[in-house]
């Protein structure tokens, strides 16, 4: 499960950069 939610939390905080920045 971790390898699987590192990666989704990773995309989420690199779209909410992209958004925020």
């Amino acid at each position: 499960m971790v390898k699987y939610h590192i990666p989704f939390v990773y995309c989420i905080t690199v779209t909410e950069n992209h958004i925020l920045g």
